[in-house]
């Protein structure tokens, strides 16, 4: 079954666009990419996951 999830539209161009835009930063980032990837990231971890996350 899919999850569905509303997430701000700033949390999603910041990882889809090189610009920082989310308005909690990093951490609206992160949240999104655990989301997405159903793991818990590291900081180090970011480049990988908008390119390498499963469809939802």
């Amino acid at each position: 079954m899919t999850e569905t999830r509303s997430v701000p539209l700033a949390d999603v161009l910041s990882v889809t666009t090189p610009n920082l835009l989310s308005a909690r930063q990093m951490d609206g980032l992160i949240d999104l990419l655990n989301w997405m990837t159903g793991d818990q990231l590291e900081v180090w971890q970011l480049p990988g996951p908008p390119t390498n996350a499963p469809p939802r």
